[in-house]
């Protein structure tokens, strides 16, 4: 659980589950990408999430409440340095990747640029924000508009997945409101409160339901789509039991580890 921690508060299980999340879908539309399309999307996830957590580190005037923005105050040199020079290493896979899928990433760079820049001033957006941003990451490498013909299937699962990430966000906000407000940072739970977020989770949760069981209705797909939803279920479980969860890291690791779960499909 120590080291675990570690990899938590760097955000490594993220990495991981966005690189599963990727291969996922690369094996579910049968695209064949390259490991140095994997490594820029590693890298590049890394660099958002801690440059994203530094930003809230600097904006808290005290000792930060919880362990990651702890970190992040105490290591903020050193991390800063390893963000350019990962930046750097991010640019040479450039020369490594198809052109369009450069200026696909460059494009979707500038609007997390746009959005760090922007995100203090519209802060009830920042979850959903970032669940696009991620599951756009995610599908980025798979280059899908040049290997397939989208069908009715293929929105829905992406769109399942983008339900996954939204709902992950969700959660954890709802679980982090508490040291958010003794920190100053914003999130929806925080503007809109438990209550509402707490809505828009379960009806969030209800859709995810009603769209697996079209797939499977569509025939489609089916397997992938059931994946998400086993996914959903445990994030279910997670916010069902969310007064343990608060007080208990382990309910976080989970959450964050339910990304992980698309292996199952590849094995």
């Amino acid at each position: 659980m120590k080291w675990y921690r570690l990899i938590s508060i760097l955000s490594l299980d993220v990495v991981a589950g966005a690189v599963i999340s990727s291969w996922f879908f690369s094996v579910v539309f049968s695209v064949e990408q390259t490991y140095f399309a994997y490594l820029a999307l590693a890298l590049t996830v890394w660099i958002i999430y801690t440059a994203d957590h530094l930003l809230d580190a600097r904006n808290i005037s005290h000792h930060a409440s919880t362990p990651r923005h702890q970190f992040h105050q105490r290591h903020s040199k050193h991390l800063t340095r390893i963000i350019l020079g990962l930046m750097l290493l991010d640019f040479v896979t450039l020369f490594f990747l198809p052109v369009q899928l450069v200026y696909t990433g460059i494009f979707l760079a500038t609007l997390v640029i746009i959005f760090l820049a922007v995100q203090s001033s519209i802060p009830w957006t920042k979850e959903l924000f970032i669940a696009i941003i991620y599951t756009s990451g995610i599908l980025l490498p798979l280059n899908l508009l040049d290997n397939t013909t989208f069908k009715a299937a293929h929105c829905i699962l992406v769109f399942q997945f983008l339900i996954v990430a939204l709902i992950n966000l969700l959660i954890f906000s709802w679980l982090d409101s508490h040291s958010d407000q003794q920190d100053g940072l914003n999130s929806i739970v925080v503007r809109a409160g438990k209550g509402l977020t707490s809505l828009v989770i379960f009806v969030l949760i209800t859709l995810q339901f009603l769209l697996a069981v079209s797939q499977v209705l569509i025939g489609e797909l089916a397997g992938a789509s059931l994946i998400i939803l086993l996914m959903t279920i445990v994030l279910l479980v997670i916010f069902l039991k969310r007064e343990e969860a608060e007080l208990n890291d382990a309910y976080r690791f989970v959450g964050d580890a339910v990304f992980f779960l698309p292996v199952i499909y590849m094995l």
